[in-house]
């Protein structure tokens, strides 16, 4: 996703099931600049006008488990939440249910819109000093796109196995970051990351 009034992006790569990485690229310049990981699949849903905000879902395989016909069932969990790029650190998140329609919009400079259905309100966690309105369970928009466009270069910044390229409007096509999915490593959020 690309920041509407910033040179900023961000890209959520799940490297295999189970954990993702996430990227920060300086639209201005190409540059890439890896982030955290995270042990589950987490998809981009939308970015803040500044790009100081993201948010996305992280989908965990590895949560409670039920008992179906005699067998015994992992329950997938979403959980929507807003992070600082490039790490996924939750600044704000809510525990859904698996079928529910879970997300946030940045609305507007001050307001966030919140779809968890499936969330109860104590439930919820969110940082002090949160400086946006929530306005829960509203019809969201802007939601996840899988190729992110560049107006501003007219060029769009595409996932390719593991290449991540950018391509022109001409179809042309350069390679800013190749990585190897078998690579992880803990990254510690810093503070500022972890903070409003």
């Amino acid at each position: 996703m690309i920041a509407k009034n910033a040179p900023i992006g961000v890209v959520s790569v799940v490297m295999k099931k189970g954990l993702s990485r996430l990227f920060f690229w300086d639209i201005e310049t190409n540059a890439i600049m890896p982030g955290q990981f995270l042990k589950g699949d987490a998809t981009l849903q939308d970015i803040s006008d500044d790009g100081r905000y993201f948010s996305y879902i992280a989908f965990n395989y590895y949560r409670p488990e039920y008992y179906s016909q005699g067998e015994v069932h992992k329950r997938p969990q979403r959980y929507a939440c807003i992070a600082r790029p490039p790490y996924f650190t939750a600044l704000a998140f809510f525990p859904t249910d698996a079928e529910s329609m879970t997300g946030i919009n940045f609305s507007s400079e001050h307001t966030i819109v919140v779809q968890a259905a499936g969330s109860p309100t104590i439930d919820d966690f969110i940082c002090p000093d949160c400086p946006f309105t929530i306005n829960r369970d509203s019809a969201l928009t802007n939601l996840t796109s899988y190729e992110a466009y560049d107006f501003v270069h007219e060029r769009s910044l595409i996932g390719i196995g593991n290449k991540i390229v950018v391509r022109d409007g001409g179809g042309d096509e350069a390679v800013i970051l190749e990585f190897s999915f078998e690579y992880f490593e803990g990254i510690p959020t810093p503070v500022w990351a972890q903070r409003w």
